[in-house]
């Protein structure tokens, strides 16, 4: 939002288990809350701003081989049920927070 994160996670996909190799079925939908480091939040805000956006969730995939991250898109109206969920952050409220200031 802006220039703030306000959360992040972390999700297994399909691609994720393919790069990362044989992955138990109770781990398929495993979400966690994730920090992501300064490399990996600097990454999301360039993609935001390549954009011109100012409330977007990004959905970046990080290759299990090389490490590398790539972005897959910018979500102008993104869920935020997850982000809700697992950060324990009023998204809602965030947002008019940000618009109001």
């Amino acid at each position: 939002m802006g220039s703030k994160t306000i959360g992040s996670i972390s999700q297994l996909t399909k691609w994720r288990k393919r790069v990362s190799g044989y992955m138990p079925k109770e781990d398929e939908k495993k979400i966690e809350k994730y920090i992501p480091d300064s490399k990996m939040e600097s990454l999301a805000k360039s993609a935001v701003r390549a954009v011109g956006i100012d409330v977007a969730g990004v959905d970046i995939l990080v290759d299990g081989k090389t490490g590398k991250s790539l972005v897959i898109e910018v979500n102008a109206a993104p869920s935020w049920k997850l982000i809700k969920k697992y950060c324990k952050v009023n998204v809602e409220y965030e947002i008019l927070k940000f618009v109001s200031s």
